[in-house]
């Protein structure tokens, strides 16, 4: 049971790290596409 529960951490921790990361590089390329706007 604890063991399963382990698991189940780890699967969460690595999705919110994806969707941290992805969320990351989309703000980013938003941030460089509104400068190239500006410009």
């Amino acid at each position: 049971m604890s063991w399963k529960w382990i698991e189940g951490k780890g699967d969460w921790v690595i999705d919110m790290t994806l969707l941290g990361s992805g969320a990351l590089s989309i703000a980013f390329a938003v941030t460089i596409g509104l400068l190239a706007l500006v410009r």
